[in-house]
């Protein structure tokens, strides 16, 4: 149920094998563990996974009849990675926005969960060397953990469709070029 084979599935096989991978996958983990974890994995990894995939291969040449000739059929990997990014910020976002909803504020959310995280945290912070303490943890996971979900989210989403488009590619199942990365 990772973003690994939805994007496999979108690159190798095209969007409709992308979607039912991902479909799949949210059924099976919906059976398996909880109808809400299953709809968490489809908002923050399912979707971004198949929505980064569709981009990288779908051929922008067509949808854009503004463009010379002679201009590029794909999308640049500059673009994927700014969607990327913009996927990762938006999974933050959305984790944001729904503390402070459901708390009935950002410093009641924020103030929550470091209490919770605090309270997971005594006992192994307890014996700690140093004088850092469970509740100075806490705070700094909450005051990090924004920019820390769009960065991971990011890398997370980047690697996977590496892993992806090598694949396929090495498949022969690849719609497009493989991109000169370092350039």
């Amino acid at each position: 149920v990772a973003p690994l084979p939805i994007m496999i599935g979108t690159l190798g096989g095209g969007l409709d094998c992308g979607a039912i991978a991902g479909a799949f996958s949210i059924a099976v983990l919906a059976v398996v563990a909880e109808p809400l974890s299953a709809t968490v994995f489809a908002a923050s990894v399912a979707a971004p996974a198949w929505v980064l995939a569709a981009f990288a291969v779908a051929p922008i040449a067509r949808y854009l009849s503004r463009l010379k000739p002679d201009g590029p059929v794909h999308t640049s990997v500059g673009a994927i990675v700014s969607l990327a990014a913009v996927l990762g910020i938006l999974g933050s976002a959305v984790a944001l926005t729904t503390v402070t909803v459901i708390y009935g504020g950002n410093r009641e959310g924020a103030r929550h969960v470091a209490d919770t995280i605090t309270a997971l945290a005594a006992d192994a912070f307890d014996a700690a060397p140093g004088n850092l303490t469970a509740r100075e943890f806490a705070d700094a996971f909450v005051r990090f953990g924004p920019p820390a979900i769009a960065a991971s989210t990011l890398v997370m989403l980047c690697v996977n469709l590496y892993a992806a488009a090598r694949s396929t590619l090495l498949s022969h199942n690849l719609p497009r070029s493989w991109p000169d990365v370092p350039t």
